[in-house]
């Protein structure tokens, strides 16, 4: 599990277990073919995930992996807690820590475990929103003779569905580059994922695709919002 690795860290993975770890640029790049692809005995995958900052706020931070059918090598640049969930995983000897392929699919689990977790608070700062606009309390605040009052309440709503939509186009971001990566990897299964393994990437797609459908929910009610 590789933070932020320098140049040397690099070639010391290299020389050590045959794995060259991508860079960041490489981890970048958009192109389906970047993202996954096969190089001997290596499989080769990368995606986005949604970090927090201390302000609460949101930014994508890309993640790799290669696996081989001993190794799994992670790259990462900052201190994401779906790594740690991961960590805590390997600590009980959960079946999935039994081989590369279980760690990558655990790894792939907690990285939608969290992009839910993100929905969830924006579907809940919306409803607070919400209850601001059309709640019981919503006429008295918009008659309100209290100009300052009334600009400060606006600003606010704004500013928490902006906050809220634009968590949420993040997710849906990250959403979208793993509605790419489990189809390949489901079409891959055979030969990356033991048996017992293979079925769970089956039900990861299926959340994916749930949770694309809240995030436009989501984007419809902020936009209902902003209107």
């Amino acid at each position: 599990d590789l933070i932020d690795p320098d140049e040397a860290e690099r070639d010391w993975v290299a020389r050590s277990i045959g794995v060259r770890p991508p860079t960041r640029a490489e981890l970048e790049e958009i192109e389906s073919s970047s993202r996954m692809h096969e190089e001997g005995s290596q499989l080769h995958l990368s995606a986005t995930i949604v970090a927090r900052e201390p302000s609460g706020d949101g930014h994508l931070s890309p993640v790799g992996f290669v696996l081989t059918p001993q190794i799994l090598v992670t790259v990462r640049f900052e201190e994401l807690k779906a790594f740690g969930m991961v960590e805590t995983l390997m600590t009980r000897r959960d079946p999935l820590a039994r081989s590369s392929g279980g760690v990558l699919v655990a790894a792939l689990e907690a990285m939608v475990d969290r992009m839910a977790d993100a929905l969830e608070r924006v579907a809940g700062d919306l409803d607070e929103v919400s209850r601001r606009i059309f709640g019981r309390d919503a006429a008295a605040v918009g008659a309100s003779r209290d100009i300052s009052r009334r600009s400060e309440d606006l600003r606010s709503a704004l500013q928490s569905v902006g906050r809220s939509g634009d968590l949420a186009s993040k997710v849906r971001a990250s959403l979208h580059g793993l509605a790419r990566v489990l189809p390949y990897l489901i079409a891959q299964r055979a030969r990356w994922l033991p048996e017992d393994v293979a079925p769970r990437i089956k039900i990861l797609r299926q959340d994916v695709v749930s949770l694309n459908e809240f995030e436009t929910h989501l984007t419809d009610k902020v936009q209902l919002l902003l209107d």
